[in-house]
């Protein structure tokens, strides 16, 4: 398992897997006294604008509700697969290890292409503390797809609503809507 021991930070992410890894967790809030909503739209906004607008280019099949979304966005990713497009996947949570929620045609994120992808956003998230980790993720995951050059994403939202990150995605071909409450 590849998963951050908590508290660990690094001084410097942009030097090693291990320590990106831990920044991009190292601000996880279980406090339950969240960032307001619209706060958060803006800055991830502003985020994706410094990054060249990477969800502007991607199109999207997105996918949100309360229950099943992973196995929506599993049979999406495979019926897409099955029909020979380059597919990138995107879920939440993760049973074993946090790569599991970056898949390239139906393969975790390589640890290089993580890297690869943080050292590109570390610059632009690293003057923004507050991101959270799911929004790092979620601006990550788009830059590794964009990098892997896939045809289509399949994005799950994380705990949805209006003001979900995973919203500003500009070229959605689908949304899928799974059981709800």
């Amino acid at each position: 398992c590849d998963h951050p021991r908590p508290g660990s930070m690094a001084p410097d992410p942009s030097e090693s897997y291990e320590a990106a890894v831990a920044y991009v967790f190292g601000n996880a809030n279980y406090s339950g006294n969240p960032t307001p909503q619209q706060g958060r739209w803006a800055r991830f906004t502003r985020l994706l604008g410094a990054l060249g607008s990477p969800h502007a280019r991607l199109p999207v099949v997105h996918i949100a509700g309360t229950n099943g979304k992973g196995t929506v966005s599993a049979l999406c990713d495979a019926m897409l697969r099955g029909a020979g497009l380059r597919v990138g996947l995107f879920t939440s949570p993760h049973l074993h290890s946090w790569r599991e929620r970056i898949r390239v045609d139906g393969l975790l994120l390589s640890r290089e292409n993580f890297f690869k992808a943080f050292r590109r956003l570390f610059p632009f998230i690293s003057p923004e503390p507050e991101l959270t980790p799911f929004e790092k993720l979620t601006a990550l995951a788009l830059l590794a797809f964009e990098e892997a050059q896939v045809d289509v994403v399949v994005l799950e939202t994380g705990l949805g609503g209006l003001w979900d990150c995973t919203n500003h995605a500009a070229l959605k071909l689908a949304v899928g809507l799974a059981r709800v409450g």
